[in-house]
């Protein structure tokens, strides 16, 4: 599994899941709206331990896992 995180230059924050490696996008890097990266994770566990480490509710773990985009704005 991999976690892609946005860092929006508006301060805003998101991640999403991705069951595979996303395509053509570097493995960290900019755009002229944000910054991202790409970090895999191993497992079901592996996203519960990064939730609880940035201190997010868990309460986001199952839309997580269902692949929707969660804001960690509150968190980073």
């Amino acid at each position: 599994m991999y976690i892609e995180t946005r860092f929006y230059d508006n301060g805003k924050s998101w991640a999403k899941l991705h069951s595979e490696p996303l395509g053509d996008m570097p493995e960290e890097g900019s755009t002229d709206k944000y910054d991202f990266y790409n970090d895999e994770i191993d497992g079901e566990d592996g996203v519960r331990e990064w939730l609880e480490e940035l201190g997010a509710d868990l309460d986001l773990y199952v839309p997580f896992l269902l692949g929707k985009a969660i804001n960690i704005t509150p968190y980073v």
